[in-house]
């Protein structure tokens, strides 16, 4: 079976391998809850303004918001 989903795909280049579409469908998962995530981390905060959990808040979102951004990427090759 694999062998002709592989002869398939060679055939025709938008054919796509069941499971490269399982895997693009949960890295886009992945790289948009994890892109909320990082919003999330914002605007559901019951934090006082203490600056340096500010700056822990900040890199731990952008580091989550880089994480998303390269799985959606991944996920459009």
């Amino acid at each position: 079976m694999e062998i002709a989903m592989a002869q398939l795909a060679k055939q025709d280049p938008t054919m796509q391998v069941p499971s490269r579409l399982v895997q693009r469908l949960l890295l886009s998962l992945f790289g948009c809850s994890t892109g909320v995530a990082a919003l999330g981390i914002w605007i559901v905060s019951g934090v006082a303004a203490d600056p340096v959990m500010l700056m822990i808040k900040l890199g731990v979102s952008l580091l989550m918001l880089i994480i998303g951004l390269s799985c959606l990427m991944l996920a459009r090759e």
